[in-house]
């Protein structure tokens, strides 16, 4: 039976809960923690704790919560225990349970849900708006508690129980509630427990939802793919049931209705419901060169040349699409993608002034000045936690501001620039650290520079992009591979020649390299997130766990165009077993392509800047060559370094690699290494046994079954067709 709480003064209570709420935190801050500890406090806390609880009890309580919420221990279960015994006890105990549902830790979760759940049962929870928003920003990934078919259900069944008590209507009072609520993330979460259910959408709710139009153009395609609730609110709103309609339409009419319904099996609905486009390719053979991968239309130009093959077919599908269910990420000054944007365009606009050849005046001063304000402050803003400099950064500046407006005093007509202030403000420097730092324009390079450097710690703090873009490789013998790795978000509209682009270009280079590398044999690929403002796009690159920072401003080189990269060659993890840390071969790839290549140990800082693009075309195709090199950024030394070659072999199959790729844009290592990885397949033939191979000994000219020059009889018979 619960017992009182005793008559102690309440200064003198409030103390002891204070005090026990800290022994409490001490304890599930340790690894290992002492639970029988923990249970003595907790059952001390509910002693003192008044029924109902009072208001100062009510801000305990929700330290409390907020501890379990925030443990990622082993003690956690005697303050679950606690908070469950007294929500049980409480009117309105939906303030702890929201923070409780907050809980870090996915088992921690699961229990507040279940708790939840049984609270709603009681009646002690009224499910309002507030309720129900939180319930689906806990469901709105598509993994974790969302994936737990369980979890699922008892949520299903426990809204279901209290909608239907409030409710004379028939029917499922949960799919009602999807056609009148008006919020999409809510909507979203009541498809995700219907769906979870194995809930079938009836031909009537689909064409509800759909529209009669829209609804008899897919029906074919939704029966095929068993297309649940989130598939019909990823396709209705706004225009995208008649994008997508009349996208498949035409997919079919080109490629067959089976192709397409293959497709959408596989990528789903919410990842082609802004469309998708089919492209068939040719295998053009040529005997010892490298093959060509041409259209239908192109391979009639080869039909009976005696030079090559005519090979198989395959088909690749590009779809895209928009999450309703993922709020966009936001441009703002708040946010850490849109202030590092903002520092970047303020750079810009900086460098502009200071090498601008007009006179150097009063004003021209306060506006670089102005500029420098701003840069100090948001480089401390964003970088505060990952750089120590930040901490002096405000003293360095303000120094030199200090001395800039010294010197200004000095003209006592107010209106002169003596040659003093002009060195400190646009006297060109390079410096290593803030120490070297001698003039305004010395800080502005340095700051701009380490701010693209620390650009890679912002990639954990930015969220999913809300558009996808997926590839699908559909070979002749049937195998299917599928690239889901590329997310963007756009924020402001990049100038297109095409006013309506399907795919915006600094995303379309992306699917054509990636495509590109495909249709060679590559299969492992990066994630890439986009974020595009404008002409200006970056890109947060992740092998694995691994990342990269690519920014790429698309503007005219004289107008700050520029590409600069930079990641870390070899993982951490395997700087002591990588075979080849120097990391010479994708600077040889780097270098071959034209971009200036540094190595500061081993993280590869790469540029394309205004300094050596001429124009906007060139700078264009440099970006479309860096996007088929992608794919191999991190292993392409790995690859150099696992041959059985000694360093000099090692180092003229990276040539040869490096120059083929500038030619033809791949790097088809699944046809020219064996199967270990080991050796360079110099030829095939049919052996007693079966195919063999031939390897390279890495001591006579560079040869794979590749490397062959096309013949020139090849190219005169082509030209002649043409």
């Amino acid at each position: 039976m619960r017992r009182m709480k005793s008559s102690s003064p309440a200064g003198s209570s409030d103390r002891r809960i204070s005090n026990l709420l800290d022994t409490i935190a001490e304890e599930m801050d340790l690894i290992r923690g002492d639970e029988d500890r923990v249970t003595i406090c907790c059952n001390r806390f509910r002693d003192l704790v008044e029924h109902p609880p009072s208001a100062p009890d009510m801000d305990h309580l929700k330290k409390l919560a907020s501890l379990f919420a925030n443990h990622e221990g082993t003690v956690s279960s005697p303050v679950f225990t606690l908070l469950a015994d007294i929500t049980a006890e409480m009117k309105r105990p939906w303030p702890l349970l929201d923070i409780m549902l907050g809980a870090e830790d996915e088992e921690l979760q699961r229990q507040a849900l279940e708790l939840t759940c049984q609270l709603i049962d009681a009646g002690l929870i009224l499910v309002t708006d507030d309720v129900l928003e939180t319930l689906g920003c806990i469901l709105s990934m598509e993994e974790g508690l969302a994936a737990d078919a369980g979890t699922t259900r008892c949520l299903a069944k426990s809204l279901r129980g209290f909608f239907k008590k409030r409710s004379r209507r028939q029917g499922d009072p949960l799919v009602a509630l999807v056609f009148r609520e008006k919020r999409t993330s809510v909507r979203m979460f009541l498809a995700r427990l219907l769906d979870g259910e194995g809930a079938r959408v009836s031909a009537a709710s689909s064409r509800l939802l759909l529209g009669p139009v829209i609804y008899t153009l897919l029906k074919s395609y939704l029966d095929y793919t068993g297309a649940g609730y989130v598939d019909h609110l990823a396709i209705s709103g706004t225009d995208r049931g008649a994008t997508v309609s009349a996208s498949l339409e035409k997919a079919a009419g080109e490629f067959g209705e089976k192709a397409v319904r293959d497709v959408l099996a596989q990528v789903g609905w919410e990842h082609a419901n802004l469309g998708m486009r089919f492209q068939r390719f040719v295998k053009i053979e040529v005997s010892g060169s490298l093959p060509l991968m041409v259209s239908p239309q192109q391979a009639h130009l080869f039909t009976d040349m005696k030079e090559v093959v005519v090979g198989d077919c395959c088909v690749v599908a590009v779809a895209q699409g928009f999450s309703v269910s993922m709020e966009e990420h936001g441009a703002g000054d708040d946010d850490p993608i849109g202030r590092f944007r903002s520092l970047n365009i303020v750079h810009a606009e900086l460098l502009g002034e200071i090498m601008d050849l007009a006179p150097l005046g009063r004003a021209k001063v306060a506006r670089i000045l102005g500029h420098m304000d701003r840069i100090v402050e948001d480089y401390g803003i964003l970088f505060g936690a990952v750089s120590k400099e930040v901490r002096i950064l405000p003293n360095v500046y303000e120094t030199l501001k200090r001395r800039v407006l010294e010197e200004l005093e000095k003209d006592e007509d107010g209106f002169g620039v003596n040659a003093e202030a002009t060195r400190l403000l646009q006297m060109f420097e390079d410096p290593g650290n803030l120490g070297e730092v001698r003039t305004i324009h010395g800080l502005k390079r340095y700051l701009h520079q380490e701010g693209l450097r620390l650009g890679l710690e912002l990639v954990d703090t930015s969220r999913s992009p809300s558009h996808s873009v997926d590839i699908l490789l559909s070979e002749a013998d049937g195998q299917t591979t599928l690239v889901q790795s590329i997310c963007y978000a756009e924020f402001e509209t990049v100038a297109e020649r095409n006013s309506e682009p399907w795919l915006i270009y600094p995303i379309r280079i992306v699917v054509e390299g990636f495509t590109r590398q495909l249709l060679y044999g590559q299969r492992i690929f990066p994630d890439i997130n986009a974020f595009v403002f404008g002409n200006e796009v970056h890109y947060y690159i992740a092998f694995r766990n691994h990342p990269a920072f690519l920014r790429i401003d698309y503007s005219p080189p004289q107008r700050g165009g520029m590409i600069d990269l930079q990641y870390l060659g070899v993982s951490n993890y395997e700087l002591n077993v990588h075979p080849g840390s120097d990391l010479e071969a994708i600077q040889l790839f780097f270098r071959e392509l034209g971009f200036d290549v540094k190595l500061d140990g081993t993280r590869v800082l790469v540029r394309y800047d205004k300094e050596t693009s001429p124009d906007l075309g060139d700078l264009s195709t440099k970006a479309e060559s860096l996007f088929r090199l992608v794919p191999h950024l991190m292993s392409v030394d790995w690859t150099v370094g696992s041959l059985v070659l000694d360093e000099e072999g090692k180092r003229r199959a990276a040539e040869h690699w490096a120059e083929r790729f500038v030619c033809s844009g791949v790097l088809p290592i699944a046809d020219i290494l064996t199967e270990d990885r080991g050796h360079v397949i110099r030829d095939t033939f049919a052996g007693p046994s079966g195919q063999s191979v031939a390897t390279w000994d890495g001591t006579s000219p560079y040869a794979d079954i590749y490397s062959a020059p096309y013949p020139t009889v090849l190219l005169e018979n082509l030209t002649a067709r043409l």
